[in-house]
């Protein structure tokens, strides 16, 4: 008698590897998870069953299965019935460092455009030499 059921989400659960599945991506290195959330992905605020997704989305690619309304319902599953609160906890705690780091680097790149935007702005000055040092000598 076969162990597969009717039920292609569990069928798939149950042929997953849980090592890969547990391990926090990037081995848990939050720059390169912010990194790759900004630049591959369409996700703003990462959650931790985000990063448990690209786990079993991995997995998926491994096994050659890509229906990915499959992906979503295991990783609902797992993030429901098979992961410990410990094992919830460091997504989640990766998910917030990755997103805090996403916050820092939004923070620096608007910086650095108003910097640039306030460069077109000459600044008033009293006297012409003050004028060519604020605002650059005109030859």
């Amino acid at each position: 008698m076969s162990n597969l059921n009717n039920n292609p989400v569990q069928n798939f659960i149950n042929i997953l590897n849980f090592n890969n599945i547990t391990s926090l991506p990037f081995n848990g290195n939050s720059l390169r998870v912010a990194t790759y959330a900004r630049n591959y992905t369409k996700i703003k605020i990462l959650i931790g069953e985000d990063l448990l997704k690209w786990n079993v989305e991995r997995e998926a690619h491994r096994l050659q299965m890509n229906n990915s309304n499959i992906i979503h319902l295991a990783t609902m599953d797992l993030w429901n019935s098979h992961l410990t609160d410990l094992q919830k906890n460091q997504f989640m705690d990766l998910a917030d460092d990755a997103n805090r780091v996403n916050v820092d680097y939004v923070q620096a790149n608007d910086d650095a455009l108003n910097r640039i935007f306030q460069m077109d702005f000459l600044q008033e000055t009293n006297t012409p030499f003050e004028s060519n040092i604020f605002n650059g000598v005109v030859f």
